[in-house]
């Protein structure tokens, strides 16, 4: 196993809460990985953020490949999850091949967005040793197809669709599982259904295995604040994340 998966799998079962952070290029990675952030994605919405795209649809492989490779350099210790861009899944060999690509730019895992409409996907990847965390709930991929971003689990029938989702997708071998705009009720039901391989879902709210931010270009001051205060939230109770927030406050003042 990957040893920064094997780290991952760590904190959960330590019970510590896992923080992870976006970055897009090797200053904003060097920042993060240094403050003690445990997960770096390097996510699609950088065609938003960063290429001024009006949605991630638009967002090609080359693309993230040029921003996964920037990051890996900033990069010595924090996990790097790349997300799989739009149209880069469509069959489970070309989800491998792509994958493959991005291990070899320097990400350690792959984002896949789909549950179990993209199970033979997340198997195909599990079985080649490439980790790679599922992303369900509201997937930005699809806002063309959907007109939108929309709050998922409503109704029983999303609801039943979501859980089924989480449990495939899992069984299909994905290490994490990431749920995006799902109502609490729902969300909370899925993270309880904990099995004995320790699988992470990470969402907002209170009940989770921790939690994902998107940092968006803001002043240095305002995202050095946002650096610590997740620091701070990975390190409470634990000496060493205490110790890494008051080495970097020292750091910036060099």
């Amino acid at each position: 196993m990957n040893e920064r998966i094997q780290t991952f799998h760590i904190l959960r079962e330590r019970g510590e809460r896992i923080a992870v952070l976006t970055a897009y290029d090797y200053p904003t990675a060097r920042l993060l990985d240094e403050s003690g952030i445990d997960v770096i994605l390097v996510g699609d919405s950088l065609g938003m953020v960063v290429l001024g795209y009006p949605d991630t649809t638009l967002v090609t492989m080359e693309e993230m490949l040029h921003h996964t490779r920037a990051v890996a350099r900033g990069v010595q210790r924090a996990l790097i999850i790349a997300d799989l861009p739009f149209g880069s899944t469509d069959s489970p060999e070309l989800a491998l091949a792509n994958s493959r690509r991005f291990l070899d730019a320097g990400a350690h895992a792959v984002k896949l967005e789909g549950g179990a409409s993209h199970t033979a996907q997340v198997a195909a990847l599990a079985s080649a040793g490439i980790p790679v965390m599922a992303h369900i709930g509201m997937q930005p991929q699809r806002v063309r197809i959907e007109g939108g971003y929309r709050i998922k689990g409503r109704t029983p029938e999303q609801a039943g669709s979501l859980l089924t989702d989480a449990a495939v997708v899992e069984k299909a071998g994905a290490f994490g599982l990431l749920l995006e705009l799902v109502v609490p009720s729902v969300a909370k039901e899925i993270t309880a259904r904990e099995n004995p391989d320790h699988r992470h879902r990470l969402r907002s709210g209170l009940q989770r295995s921790g939690a994902r931010a998107a940092r968006r270009d803001r002043p240095l001051p305002v995202v050095q604040a946002e650096v610590r205060h997740a620091a701070q939230r990975r390190g409470c109770g634990n000496s060493q994340g205490r110790r890494r927030v008051r080495a970097f406050r020292e750091r910036r003042k060099t």
